[in-house]
């Protein structure tokens, strides 16, 4: 795994297991969704933008992310 070569690296996965491995490896990682919140924490990211992925992400049934928590940011950035 490359990112236990990089100090401070973060591994970016919506793999299960391969978020378990990197676990027991003390890697941080994290998911696409906790990218959303950075974007939208630092207010880099224009919130319609954010908001159009999150609606679109939702809508494909390719994508498997948790709907409550597509849906608990939704509300919270249309606030």
């Amino acid at each position: 795994m490359t990112t236990t070569c990089q100090e401070n690296g973060i591994l970016l996965t919506g793999d299960n297991l391969l978020r378990k491995v990197a676990t027991a490896r003390a890697v941080r990682v994290h998911g696409v969704l906790w990218i959303i919140d950075e974007l939208h924490a630092a207010g880099v990211c224009e919130v319609e933008l954010l908001i159009s992925a999150l609606q679109v992400w939702r809508a494909d049934d390719a994508v498997f992310l948790p709907v409550a928590e597509i849906d608990k940011r939704l509300r919270r950035f249309s606030a």
